[in-house]
């Protein structure tokens, strides 16, 4: 079956823009998004909110019908993802759900902001468009990172740039995904839930 509509539950206004970006460069053709973004991972974390969110997207296709998946993102910030994810799965009970595709639960290793690190070209390619400092390259393993998201706005800071919805957005529109799946192998992990039926 071609996924053509997809429901996040995600942590905030910048995690749902990203992600969106992200999703439609993996399917690279076009795909409906809805999103809810849950104001924090608190929210995340309660299962009957969760739930709520993901019965609302059950109605929401152009026929009133489900959307066909949906996933849940949140960053796992230094636990074990596959805990987190085990976990939180569990709560909602994946299997109640009329998503034909099913909905899939994915904890980012540390935080999102790790992925927007991964591409040097393309942080560089929206400082020189913002008329920002060049950026120099991160080396080391970037998943290794324990503050990712205070780093990022370290250096879009330095480079001139603004920590906010519309510089990760484009931050992500720019990104190549090949770098991103070689300097972020767990990112080939969430590709896959995306992908997978």
């Amino acid at each position: 079956m071609k996924i053509e509509s997809c429901g996040i539950v995600v942590e905030g206004d910048i995690d749902e823009a990203v992600y969106r970006e992200l999703i439609a460069k993996i399917f690279s053709s076009e795909i409906k998004i809805l999103a809810r973004p849950t104001a924090g991972v608190r929210n995340l974390n309660k299962a009957k909110k969760v739930r709520g969110w993901l019965h609302s997207f059950e109605h929401a296709s152009r026929t009133g019908g489900p959307l066909d998946k949906a996933l849940v993102i949140r960053d796992a910030d230094g636990k074990d993802p596959k805990a987190i994810e085990n976990d939180l799965g569990t709560r909602i009970g994946l299997g109640k759900f009329a998503f034909p595709l099913g909905v899939a639960v994915h904890a980012v290793r540390e935080e999102m902001e790790t992925w927007l690190l991964a591409d040097n070209a393309a942080l560089n390619r929206i400082s020189k468009m913002e008329n920002g400092n060049p950026i120099p390259p991160l080396g080391g393993h970037i998943e290794d990172e324990r503050k990712p998201k205070e780093r990022l706005q370290r250096i879009l800071g330095k480079a001139g740039l603004n920590y906010n919805t519309a510089t990760c957005c484009r931050i992500a529109r720019e990104i190549d995904l090949n770098v991103l799946r070689q300097r972020c192998p767990s990112f080939t992990v969430f590709e896959q839930k995306v992908l997978d039926p």
